[in-house]
């Protein structure tokens, strides 16, 4: 059996929760950055945090199993471990039952596309969320409903301003909860037809345009003064609006893992075996898939492999389970590449790559 080699690292967070020193190998280590209002993390007795966008959509109603509440001025919602959670607003409905975890978009309130989502696709020999993410986005029940939510929304948001949440206002709560509608939503019409009145239109016809259009008035504001009449969010923004949030879930939660280093510098022979351990820290974020290869393995974007493809190092074994994997020196001094180390954790569908350069001394 080959020997393992130690070295002795530091872990760093952007958000630390403290400084650990390991003597092992080469570790990844994740964060859990939501904070709860008990104090504490942890133990599945304890009150969770979870946020409705990255951005936030504050003033929402709730529903989980023991609260009912509304998103905070942070878009911040709360939960206990197992939980399912309800958004609504009024007679409207966005997500009934769905689980409950750290970060939630609108695509999270179409189950049957989360579950799409997490069977995950190949981009360049590399399991990736991306692509079916992407096609989720498109569907009608998604971007429909966030368009209602866009529109609702205070007039006075800054949406210039990335990091501040859309706001439903207590004033705009209460005109849809006392609202009685004639005619249901009907969130799965295709998208250009949703909302969209004819040119012409001197008053709203669609059910969902009359809506928007009487809360308007209600609310007295200046979209629907004299002869016009308020309209729905274009499709456009509510497919900006989800891209752009979940692509900053997907950079939050990878800045909670951390390969360190992130080069390393080993011998040019066998002698040795290197194991990368994957630790966990926070039960948010349990590695449950993940897949190991070196930069030769992975195709160029065009999809072509290089002509002179190298194999400096070489995987030998890998393990989500036991979170961990192990690889040898095949190359010659001098030599550089790259381990690959694709990640998915629990109760999330998205796949993380960190990276390890290699260089052989």
């Amino acid at each position: 059996m080959l020997p393992f080699t130690s070295v002795s690292f530091r872990l760093h967070s952007k958000n630390p929760v403290g400084l650990v020193k390991v003597l092992l190998l080469i570790s990844v280590f994740g964060f859990n950055t939501g904070c709860d209002e008990s104090g504490g993390g942890g133990g599945g007795n304890e009150l969770k945090t979870g946020y409705l966008t990255a951005g936030g959509i504050a003033g929402l109603p709730y529903q989980t199993e023991s609260r009912i509440d509304i998103t905070d001025d942070q878009g911040r919602f709360f939960y206990f471990e197992g939980e399912t959670i309800s958004f609504f607003l009024g007679d409207l409905t966005f997500a009934e039952n769905i689980p409950t975890k750290e970060y939630l978009t609108p695509i999270d309130f179409l189950p049957s596309a989360v579950a799409t989502i997490d069977m995950g696709s190949r981009d360049r020999e590399l399991m990736t969320h991306r692509l079916l993410e992407k096609d989720a986005i498109e569907l009608p029940e998604i971007i429909n409903k966030t368009r209602i939510l866009l529109t609702l929304r205070n007039t006075d948001d800054d949406e210039d301003d990335i990091d501040a949440a859309t706001v439903i206002s207590a004033e705009t709560r209460e005109a849809v909860e006392s609202y009685v509608f004639s005619v249901t939503i009907d969130f799965t019409k295709p998208a250009d037809e949703f909302g969209v009145e004819e040119e012409d239109a001197e008053k709203p016809t669609l059910p969902e345009t009359i809506f928007v259009d009487d809360i308007c008035e209600i609310l007295e504001q200046p979209q629907c003064r004299g002869d016009s009449f308020k309209e729905v969010q274009g499709v456009q923004q509510g497919r900006d609006y989800n891209q752009t949030e979940t692509d900053e879930i997907t950079t939050l939660i990878g800045e909670t893992i951390f390969q360190d280093p992130k080069f390393l510098e080993i011998p040019a022979d066998l002698d040795n075996l290197y194991r990368v351990n994957l630790q966990r820290i926070g039960p948010d974020l349990d590695i449950m898939e993940m897949e190991v290869k070196t930069i030769d393995q992975i195709p160029e974007p065009d999809g072509n492999f290089p002509d002179f493809p190298k194999t400096v190092v070489e995987i030998i074994d890998y393990s989500a389970v036991d979170q961990y994997y192990e690889f040898v020196s095949v190359g010659e001094a001098g030599q550089e590449t790259k381990i690959i180390a694709n990640v998915k954790l629990a109760k999330d569908y998205r796949w993380h790559q960190k990276d390890l350069r290699v260089r052989l001394d």
